[in-house]
């Protein structure tokens, strides 16, 4: 099972409850585990047992989802969110889809962020790293009115997996870190 579908799970419950997100990771992780499990119990796995672990975690996740969408991010958040990505980044075990998937959300929530307030996150050479990223890990997807056939992009997607480096993506994280403001 790929890990970059839950790879922002967290982030969402330290926003939907801050004061009980590590119970609520626990139970993540156990609902994740009880899916991993029926996936590999046989070859090509339980079925029926997969189906329930999918459908146990697919509610708690609309549960999660209920409990997001009044929450407003106010700049304080914001700046705890992109504080946690630096921090989530730094996981040795991301590979390449969930290192995007974390880059992704730095970005939104830097670019809200300043349409918001441009002098909330004042440093100038934050979009700079986040281009530097964006071209590493090929984050620029082409919009639905701009749709190019997959001949076109995908030697230079592939390029962009093959040559992730780890490395080069929690140092570009660290300097994020580096440069926000303090919380």
């Amino acid at each position: 099972m790929p890990t970059w579908p839950t790879v922002l799970v967290p982030l969402g419950l330290a926003v939907a409850y801050p004061e009980s997100q590590w119970q609520e990771r626990a139970g993540f992780a156990t609902r994740v585990k009880t899916l991993v499990d029926a996936l590999q119990s046989r070859p090509y796995g339980d079925r029926e047992r997969a189906v329930r672990a999918a459908r146990g975690l697919a509610a708690w996740s609309d549960s999660l989802t209920k409990n997001l969408k009044h929450f407003v991010v106010d700049r304080r958040i914001a700046l705890v969110l992109l504080y946690r990505l630096c921090e989530m980044a730094s996981d040795p075990n991301l590979d390449y889809d969930s290192a995007r998937q974390i880059s992704w959300s730095f970005r939104v929530i830097y670019e809200e962020s300043k349409a918001i307030d441009p002098k909330s996150i004042p440093d100038p050479d934050i979009p700079k790293i986040l281009n530097t990223l964006g071209k590493r890990l090929e984050l620029t997807l082409p919009s639905a009115g701009r749709q190019e056939p997959i001949e076109k992009t995908l030697a230079m997607r592939l390029r962009a997996v093959a040559e992730y480096d780890p490395r080069l993506f929690w140092a570009d994280f660290a300097e994020l870190a580096k440069r926000l403001p303090v919380k």
